[in-house]
């Protein structure tokens, strides 16, 4: 009389283990592919910090500040003068 009993709870408890263990196996692939994101993006933003770093370098010495004035909004020196040439 038992047995039957025993069985069909066993294969509830079964099938209720194999339920979870699904569905932490798809939870756990979920945050692997979180991560994998989630260590691009910190890869990316490390290169984007250290561009910004070396602009820093390079704008923060006044003659590179100068010289990108001139290119960029045809600045001069009042003691210079400037020669624009047309292609």
């Amino acid at each position: 009389m038992w047995k039957p009993i025993i069985a069909v709870l066993l294969a509830v408890f079964t099938i209720a283990l194999l339920t979870k263990t699904y569905f932490l196996y798809k939870e756990s692939s979920g945050l692997e592919k979180e991560l994998l994101e989630s260590q691009s993006k910190i890869e990316s933003l490390n290169k984007e910090n250290n561009d910004l770093k070396s602009q820093v370098d390079y704008f923060s010495k006044q003659e590179n500040v100068e010289k990108e004035l001139k290119a960029k909004f045809n600045y001069k020196n009042p003691d210079e003068k400037m020669m624009i040439i047309v292609p």
